[in-house]
């Protein structure tokens, strides 16, 4: 998969996935807030989408950026079930990523707290 980097007024944008669909192209960019709450996720996908915002303006195709925030012991937040269902995963679909995500976060945790004891 090529990475995309969007270069925009001196801001360097690089969204995790760019799909792009014949008639709308999607930026995906995903966020594992330790936070466990609802506001914390929602949150974290509305700055994931504004970040975005100036590259939108200028798209030569309709184009959204979309955040998908997976708490991190692996719940999801309605708006990222929503932007999910968007763009046409399943259930099943979201219950996977939630699970990547989880074991992500878990890994990034064990990493730090060797760090932090060593």
């Amino acid at each position: 998969m090529e990475k995309v980097t969007i270069n925009k007024e001196g801001a360097r944008h690089r969204p995790d996935i760019v799909l792009s669909l014949p008639n709308k192209t999607y930026m995906l960019d995903v966020a594992a807030p330790w936070d466990n709450s609802v506001e914390a996720a929602e949150y974290a996908n509305t700055a994931k989408r504004l970040k975005y915002n100036p590259i939108l303006q200028v798209a030569t195709k309709p184009t959204e950026a979309l955040g998908l925030a997976f708490r991190a012991r692996g719940l999801v937040c309605p708006s990222t079930r929503r932007a999910a269902r968007e763009i046409g995963l399943q259930d099943s679909d979201i219950a996977w990523l939630a699970a990547r995500a989880l074991v992500g976060s878990l890994i990034c945790v064990n990493r730090f707290s060797k760090i932090v004891t060593l």
